[in-house]
């Protein structure tokens, strides 16, 4: 996947862009859940800004991600299609972290948040690669 590939450009940008903006949302569920988690607790309008902030982040992050990895399309509507994608791949990463947090807990979350890091860097050098200089 070396040189000018806009198709593997896009699929690795998908890649990257959800797992990137995955990751973020994962990491305020992990803020939320060692705030919420000491005994004081959170009121409601703290719960909700605080995922709020992250899922909105968690999309922000992903647009721009895949916006920036797709800049080789010339087409500003064909690389919008291609993060609006990424969005929908977002939220579903993003979901993947509930039965993490049930199963494992805080614990698994950190662990998850580590997969979907990785998994973004990978994917963002694969997109890279496929593009070109």
């Amino acid at each position: 996947m070396e040189g000018n590939d806009p198709v593997g450009g896009a699929i690795g940008s998908i890649g990257a862009g959800a797992s990137a903006g995955a990751s973020v949302i994962t990491a305020s569920l992990i803020v939320f859940r060692f705030l919420a988690g000491d005994g004081a607790g959170l009121n409601q309008n703290e719960q909700f800004t605080i995922i709020t902030i992250g899922l909105v982040g968690g999309v922000i992050t992903a647009i721009a991600t895949t916006f920036n990895l797709t800049s080789n399309i010339t087409e500003l509507w064909r690389r919008a299609a291609i993060s609006a994608t990424t969005v929908f791949a977002t939220v579903f990463l993003a979901a993947l972290s509930t039965p993490m947090d049930m199963l494992f807990g805080t614990v698994g979350l950190a662990a998850y948040l580590v997969i979907l890091v990785g998994v973004a860097l990978y994917s963002g050098a694969k997109a890279r690669a496929a593009t070109g200089p």
